[in-house]
C-alpha cells in the first residue's frame, strides 16, 4: 500500500548544498542541487522503490522476448556484424562514441538488434565495470514511441543495475513527484548527469526503431544527444539502429560512424533463412527435390534482401496446393507494396468495408488490442448492436478471428491474444493518402484522425451504456465538482473485456480525433453527450487543455459544466490558462467562468499558471476580467510576484503588462516590485 502523502513527506528533508535544515542524523547524500537526508534505510529504499514504480513503463526484457519469439534467429546469421571495423572499433572505445545501424524496411534491422542486446549483454556479464541497458522503440505501443519513455526506459535499467545513481533522481522526484516521468528535459539532465558519474562504469545503450518514435520527441532526443557529443567519453557508448532517412539525420552523421544494413551484407543471412524455410515447407508437405531447389532459387532473385518478403511468400506457399506451387512462383510481387497489395486485393468485397474497419481499429489503438477488445470493437461500431446493451459473451466470441479477413497484413500474437499489422512497413502503406496511383491503397488508405474518431465514437458507446450507468460509474463526481476515474476490480475487467481499454485511453482517442470532429461538426452526433454529463465534463476539461476550441464551444452548448474540475482541482479555464490556449480562456471568460478557482498542487489561480508559464495574451484577457492581483499561492507568492521574478531574469512582455504599471510603498518611497526584489536581494 502507497505511504499516506503526510508520510512521503515526512520520509525527505530537503538541505542546502551547506547542510543547513539537517534535521536528523541519518542516511543522507549530496544530489548536486541539494542534499536529501532519510529517518531511515527503510524510508529511503520506499521512496526508491516508489521511483522505479513512477519510472517503469515496459520491461524491455520482456519486450526482447517477445520479439524473440515472433522474428526468430537461425543459428549462425548476424555474425558478420561482429567483424565489422566500424562495430569493432565503437565497442572497443577506439572509434566514435555514437554509432548506427540503417537498413531499409524488412531487411532484419530489429534481428540484428535482439543479437546485438543479447552479444552486449553477454559481454557486461564478463567485463568489469561495463553496464548496458536498451530500449525497443515501437509505435504501435503508446508507452515505446516517445523520448521520454525512451529515457525512463534507460534510466529504470540503470538504477535497477546502480543503486547509488538514485542520488540524480530523488531530489527531482521529491518536487515534481510523477510529473517528472513526463519531464524531457528533466529526465535528459538526470540521465546525462548518470552517464558521467564513475559510479556507472563503462555504459553502452542501444536504441532500436528509434524511426518509430514520434517526430517532435525524436528532434528533441537527436538535438540533446548531439549536445552529449561534446561531452562523451569512452565511458559511454551508444548505439542507434533506425531506417535511413528519419528527420536531423544529418546531425547525427556528423557526430556517429555508420554502418547500412544492405543487400550485400545479408545475403549469405537471407540465403540461409530462405534454405531453412523452404525446408521446413518441404519436408511438411512431402515436395519433390526439385520443386524445393525451384523455390528456393525464385525466393533467392527476388527477395531483394527483404527478410519480411521471404516470410509472406513463404506463409502463402504454406496454404497452396502442391500442383498450384510453381504457378505462384511466376506471380510473386515485387518489393514489399506489391505484396501489401495482393494480400488485401484477397479481400472479398462484401468484407472489405469490415476489413477496413479492423484495419483502422488496429492502426489507431493506443497499445495492440486483444481479440476480445477488437470483437467488442467491431460489434458496436461495424455491426448494429442494440442501442444502450453490451454485446454478450457468445457475440463476443463470434466475432473474435474478426482481424482474419485481413489476411496476412496483420498477425496474432498467440502469447497475449493481441492483434497487430505485421510491420511497420504496413502501416505506413495503409496510411499512405488515398491520391496514391495504387487501387488497392486507395480502397484501404487509413487517416489518422478519422480512424481516432471511430475508436472514440466506439469507446464513448461502451462506457455509455446502462451497465456502468452511462459513464458515471467510469469518472465519479465528488461534493467539490471534481471528476475522479474509478477503480475497477479484476473480476468485473474480466467481465468486461473492453472496459480497461475504453476507460483509459478513450479521451487520448478524443484528442487525437479533434481534425476529423471539427471537419464534420454537423454530422458529429452530438447527442450521445445528453446522458452522459460525467464524461462530457471530462471531455471539457481535456479539449480545453488541448486548446480545441471547436469542441469546447459544441460540449458548452452541451451543457457542459464549465466549473467541472479534473482530480488536481483544474477547471477548464485553469488547464487553459496553463497551456495558453488564448481562444478557449476567452470563449470560457465570455461564459463567466470562475477567475479566482485555485488547483491544489500550488494553490494557484488561472491568471498565476498563466503569468508562471509566460502566457502574455491570456494574461492580459485576464486581467481585462479583473483577475485578482493579490491572490497568493501556497508558498505566498502572488500572480504580481510571479510576475516580478520572471521579469528579474529576463525583460518579457508580462513585465511590461503587470510589473511595470503598478507601484507598491517600499521604505517609505514608492516603488517597483522589480526594485523591491532588487532591494531584497
Amino acid at each position: 500500500m502507497q505511504a499516506s502523502a503526510s508520510h512521503q513527506e515526512n520520509v525527505l528533508q530537503s538541505t542546502t548544498n551547506s547542510g543547513s535544515g539537517n534535521l536528523f542524523a541519518a542516511n543522507s547524500f549530496n544530489t548536486g542541487g541539494g542534499s536529501i537526508t532519510f529517518v531511515t534505510g527503510h524510508e529511503r529504499k520506499e521512496l526508491e522503490d516508489r521511483c522505479l514504480r513512477g519510472l517503469f513503463q515496459t520491461n524491455p526484457l520482456d519486450d526482447l522476448r517477445s520479439i524473440q519469439k515472433a522474428k526468430s534467429k537461425l543459428e549462425g546469421t548476424c555474425e558478420w556484424l561482429l567483424l565489422r571495423e566500424e562495430y569493432k572499433n565503437w565497442v572497443s572505445g577506439d572509434g566514435p562514441w555514437l554509432l548506427q545501424l540503417e537498413g531499409a524496411p524488412g531487411i532484419g534491422k530489429t534481428v540484428l538488434a535482439t543479437f546485438l542486446v543479447n552479444e552486449l549483454t553477454r559481454r557486461a556479464e564478463t567485463t568489469p565495470d561495463m553496464t548496458f541497458a536498451y530500449f525497443f522503440c515501437d509505435n504501435k505501443h503508446e508507452a515505446r514511441k516517445t523520448a521520454t519513455s525512451i529515457l525512463r526506459g534507460l534510466i529504470w535499467q540503470l538504477l535497477r543495475r546502480h543503486e547509488d545513481l538514485f542520488e540524480h533522481i530523488l531530489l527531482d522526484f521529491k518536487s515534481q513527484k510523477d510529473r517528472l516521468f513526463e519531464n524531457f528535459e528533466a529526465l535528459w539532465r538526470i540521465l546525462s548527469n548518470m552517464l558521467r558519474d564513475p559510479k556507472s562504469g563503462h555504459v553502452f545503450l542501444l536504441i532500436d526503431a528509434l524511426d518509430e518514435c514520434e517526430e517532435k520527441s525524436r528532434e528533441g532526443l537527436i538535438d540533446s544527444l548531439e549536445l552529449l557529443a561534446n561531452e562523451a567519453s569512452d565511458d559511454c557508448k551508444v548505439l542507434i539502429i533506425s531506417r535511413p532517412g528519419h528527420d536531423k539525420r544529418n546531425k547525427l552523421d556528423e557526430i556517429s560512424t555508420c554502418i547500412r544494413v544492405d543487400t550485400g551484407k545479408i545475403n549469405q543471412d537471407l540465403s540461409n533463412f530462405i534454405s531453412s524455410r523452404v525446408e521446413d515447407i518441404s519436408r511438411r508437405k512431402n515436395w519433390l527435390p526439385t520443386l524445393k531447389e525451384d523455390v528456393q532459387m525464385v525466393l533467392n532473385e527476388k527477395a531483394q534482401g527483404t527478410f519480411l518478403w521471404v516470410s509472406l511468400v513463404v506463409k502463402d506457399l504454406e496454404r497452396t496446393k502442391k500442383h498450384e506451387v510453381r504457378q505462384k512462383l511466376e506471380a510473386l510481387p515485387t518489393g514489399l507494396n506489391e505484396m501489401y497489395d495482393r494480400i488485401l486485393s484477397g479481400i472479398g468485397s462484401k468484407q472489405a468495408q469490415d476489413a477496413l474497419f479492423v484495419l483502422q481499429c488496429i492502426i489507431a489503438a493506443r497499445r495492440p488490442l486483444t481479440t476480445s477488445e477488437l470483437a467488442t470493437a467491431f460489434i458496436l461500431g461495424a455491426r448494429e448492436s442494440k442501442a444502450n446493451e453490451l454485446p454478450s459473451e457468445d457475440k463476443v466470441d463470434e466475432f473474435r478471428e474478426i482481424h482474419t479477413i485481413c489476411g496476412d497484413i496483420v498477425y496474432l500474437d498467440v502469447d497475449n491474444k493481441t492483434v497487430n499489422l505485421i510491420h511497420q512497413s504496413a502501416k505506413d502503406y495503409l496510411l499512405t493518402d488515398k491520391s496514391k496511383p495504387r487501387e488497392t491503397q486507395r480502397q484501404y488508405a487509413v487517416v489518422h484522425d478519422s480512424a481516432n474518431c471511430l475508436l472514440f465514437r466506439v469507446c464513448w458507446a461502451y462506457l455509455s451504456m446502462k451497465e456502468f450507468d452511462h459513464g458515471n460509474e467510469i469518472i465519479g463526481r465528488d461534493s467539490d465538482n471534481e471528476l475522479y476515474p474509478q477503480f475497477f476490480a479484476k473480476d468485473m475487467k474480466k467481465k468486461y473485456s473492453f472496459l480497461q481499454y475504453a476507460s483509459e485511453e478513450w479521451t487520448e482517442h478524443a484528442v487525437a480525433a479533434y481534425p476529423a470532429i471539427v471537419e464534420n461538426l454537423v454530422g458529429f452526433d452530438w447527442s450521445v453527450l445528453d446522458d452522459t454529463p460525467n464524461l462530457r465534463d471530462a471531455w471539457l476539461i481535456e479539449a480545453s487543455e488541448m486548446g480545441q476550441i471547436e469542441v469546447v464551444e459544441q460540449l458548452l452548448n452541451k451543457g457542459a459544466d464549465l466549473e467541472s474540475k479534473d482530480v488536481s482541482g483544474c477547471t477548464p479555464l485553469s488547464l487553459a490558462a496553463d497551456q495558453g490556449n488564448q481562444v478557449v480562456v476567452q470563449l470560457l471568460l465570455e461564459k463567466s467562468a470562475d477567475l479566482e478557482v485555485k488547483e491544489h498542487s500550488r494553490n494557484q489561480t488561472p491568471l498565476a499558471l498563466a503569468v508562471e508559464n509566460g502566457h502574455q495574451a491570456v494574461v492580459q484577457l485576464l486581467l481585462e476580467k479583473g483577475a485578482e492581483l493579490e491572490a497568493k499561492d501556497n508558498m505566498g507568492r502572488t500572480a504580481l510576484w510571479l510576475a516580478v521574478q520572471k521579469g528579474h531574469q529576463k525583460e518579457t512582455g508580462l513585465y511590461g503588462v503587470i510589473v511595470g504599471r503598478t507601484e507598491w510603498t517600499y521604505g517609505g518611497s514608492k516603488a517597483t516590485p522589480r526594485e523591491r526584489c532588487w532591494a531584497r536581494d
